[in-house]
């Protein structure tokens, strides 16, 4: 989740703006975006990592 800087969610947010542009705007709720992570440990279970609304 480091990785997802200010930069990043500029990009993600024009990106969803385009997208959304081509696709007939937004939904009635609105959009929210939400950056998943996972990380694999050398043992035991994956751990997932859900951030919303980053962008």
């Amino acid at each position: 989740m480091a990785a997802v800087r200010a930069q990043k969610t500029a990009r993600l947010r024009l990106l969803a703006e385009r997208w959304l542009e081509r696709h007939g705007g937004p939904p009635p709720g609105g959009v929210r975006i939400d950056v998943i992570g996972i990380l694999l440990p050398a043992r035991g279970a994956p751990v997932v990592e859900h951030a919303r609304g980053v962008a």
